[in-house]
């Protein structure tokens, strides 16, 4: 009816989606590093020349990493730029992210000082980079657009 107040919602202020994207982006880092593992076309070391006959397959994994490092960054950037997105849910993205980044980079230097650097680490190293500093900048920016407290000038 038109002279009666709307009823109020008690909807949460973010969806269970938003919240489901965040885990994925937490954990698809490392589940793309045991992938990467468990394909034998990646178990080369970086300095071992690839024989001829395993070339195509090491390409297309390499092809499948990048595209699938790719829609996870873009994933990770419409979730961490949606309104949606709360300053909790910022925080705890850009903890796990710098944590995640840590975590790859002693990895990588672990196999690097053992001389069994993989093609399956060097991928998705590179991404978890690309990521922690891209999707770092975008939740700094978001959470300059929430409101602070009560007592902020202009709101």
């Amino acid at each position: 009816m038109a002279g009666q107040p709307a009823a109020p919602t008690t909807a949460h202020p973010h969806s269970n989606t938003n919240e489901a994207w965040h885990f994925f982006g937490y954990i698809f880092p490392y589940i793309l590093l045991i992938g990467g593992y468990m394909v034998p076309s990646l178990q080369y070391r970086v300095h071992d020349v690839i024989p001829t006959e395993h070339h195509e397959m090491f390409f297309i994994a390499i092809i499948v990493e990048i595209v699938l490092i790719v829609i996870w960054i873009i994933i990770d950037f419409v979730t961490i730029t949606s309104e949606k997105t709360t300053g909790s849910q910022l925080q705890w993205n850009a903890a796990i992210s710098s944590t995640s980044n840590n975590i790859f980079v002693l990895l990588l230097g672990f196999m690097i000082g053992m001389g069994q650097l993989g093609w399956w680490l060097v991928v998705p190293v590179i991404g978890q980079i690309v990521d922690d500093y891209i999707i770092s900048n975008r939740a700094i920016v978001n959470a300059l657009q929430k409101p602070f407290g009560l007592g902020r000038v202009g709101n």
